[in-house]
C-alpha cells in the first residue's frame, strides 16, 4: 500500500481527477484479499 501516494493525492486540489487516488484505494482493497 502506497500511503505516500495516497497522502499526496489528498493534498492535490484535483485529486479526484488523479488516478493515483484510485490506484491507492485499489491497492489497499487488494491487500485485504491477500
Amino acid at each position: 500500500m502506497n500511503l505516500a501516494c495516497y497522502s499526496q493525492c489528498l493534498n492535490d486540489t484535483q485529486f479526484l481527477q488523479n488516478n493515483c487516488i484510485w490506484q491507492a484505494l485499489f491497492h489497499m482493497r487488494n491487500q485485504e484479499h491477500r
